[in-house]
């Protein structure tokens, strides 16, 4: 898996954005699925800042979980909790049918430990495949996320 520019939803004030995931088409393919295999979505929101993901709450085999998007990339993510002390995420079975969409991120990915490092210079170095921008970089120093999963599913501002 690879962490590219802009994932994080921070960009330098004279850099452009990354494209946006369409909202529109996240929520049809949410209600397509989840209704088509038996559950139930409870409600839908669409990223708003600071928060860079669309969230969907859903009811699947009589379980509440969280279903996320990142808003620049098509990275899907479950969690049973989501909170403003964290997101515990999980490995969710019915995510399997949201593949011919979005990639989906296994719960070892999303909660490998993240290790920030300093070089010369002041460089910041991190322990994942990226090409993140000095300025995600150094949000991802300033906000010390403890998990992968915390730099592509957050709400810094």
């Amino acid at each position: 898996m690879y962490l590219y520019k802009g994932i994080t939803g921070t960009v330098l004030h004279n850099e452009k954005m990354p494209a946006e995931i369409d909202y529109k088409q996240f929520k049809s393919i949410i209600y397509a699925v989840i209704i088509s295999d038996g559950g139930r979505v409870k409600q839908i929101q669409k990223a708003s800042y600071p928060r860079n993901f669309h969230c969907a709450l859903v009811e699947w085999e009589g379980s509440d979980f969280y279903i996320f998007l990142n808003k620049f990339c098509p990275l899907l993510a479950c969690a049973t909790s989501y909170t403003m002390q964290g997101i515990h995420f999980i490995d969710c079975p019915v995510l399997q049918l949201f593949r011919p969409y979005y990639t989906v991120l296994a719960l070892e990915y999303l909660n490998r430990p993240v290790i920030i490092n300093h070089k010369r210079g002041g460089k910041i170095v991190i322990n994942a495949d990226h090409n993140l921008s000095e300025i995600e970089l150094e949000n991802i120093n300033y906000w010390k996320p403890g998990r992968l999963g915390e730099i592509i599913y957050n709400e810094w501002d």
